[in-house]
């Protein structure tokens, strides 16, 4: 099963911007869309829980996703 490997900058700014770590990973896993990043190489995974949106930049590695940043909306 691929691996969600969070970065020391992703697991702070999840901190600070009220991301739970769970819903975190459903987005990556699960997204309700996949867009471009403005980086060529990543890609924004999105997913709505009801009142509010979250949004993980990634890049793969192999089979694996490598974090990069998260917001909440």
């Amino acid at each position: 099963m691929a691996q969600i490997i969070l970065t020391n900058h992703v697991k702070q700014r999840a901190l600070e911007r009220g991301v739970n770590l769970n819903d975190l990973d459903k987005t990556v896993r699960f997204p309700d869309q996949v867009v471009n990043s403005k980086a060529y190489t990543s890609k924004k995974h999105i997913k709505n829980f009801g009142t509010y949106q979250i949004a993980v930049a990634i890049k793969r590695r192999g089979n694996d996703w490598i974090t990069i940043s998260v917001w909440k909306n």
